[in-house]
């Protein structure tokens, strides 16, 4: 059981919400790498394409990592980005959180305060066809509420 990270997908809405927590190691990275993987495959044999997925990352209590660590990060990130159309990342008021984690997200990406407005922003395109423009913040969203909890489980707790 790992306390590290929670993934909830909800296949319907092409959906997956990120919990991060703590200071990582390599082997919390591995664990994290290989239930990702698993959310990825399933979505994948459920009919999911590239670029129509929406990620919130809730990290409010994950801080900022060992420069190690953060480099891995940093070069996974960038796939899960391409494979969905709109990333959110929610995170604490720390500048240097959210500098590490604007290194982490492509131009899909954004950073916010909650995942009420990141959830908005992540489905606006959907209802309109086009992607709105963002708050000129960052380009990481970040949550601070509570996970969705009537979407399907994959978590690493």
């Amino acid at each position: 059981i790992c306390l590290m990270f929670r993934l909830n997908h909800d296949m319907a809405r092409r959906f997956l919400y990120v919990e991060l927590r703590g200071f990582w190691t390599r082997e919390v990275l591995a664990r994290f790498h290989d239930e990702a993987r698993l959310v990825l495959q399933r979505a994948i044999a459920n009919g999911a394409t590239p670029g129509e997925g929406h990620i919130l990352v809730n990290a409010n209590g994950f801080p900022v990592q060992d420069r190690t660590i953060a480099e891995e990060i940093a070069q996974f990130i960038p796939l899960y980005g391409k494979l969905a159309r709109r990333i959110a990342v929610v995170g604490s008021d720390s500048s240097l959180q959210r500098l590490q984690a604007k290194r982490l997200i492509g131009e899909n990406g954004k950073l916010f305060d909650n995942d009420e407005a990141a959830k908005t922003w992540l489905f606006s395109a959907d209802r309109t066809g086009t992607a709105h423009a963002g708050t000129g913040r960052a380009d990481i969203i970040t949550a601070r509420s509570a996970p969705d909890r009537s979407a399907s489980s994959m978590t690493g707790f």
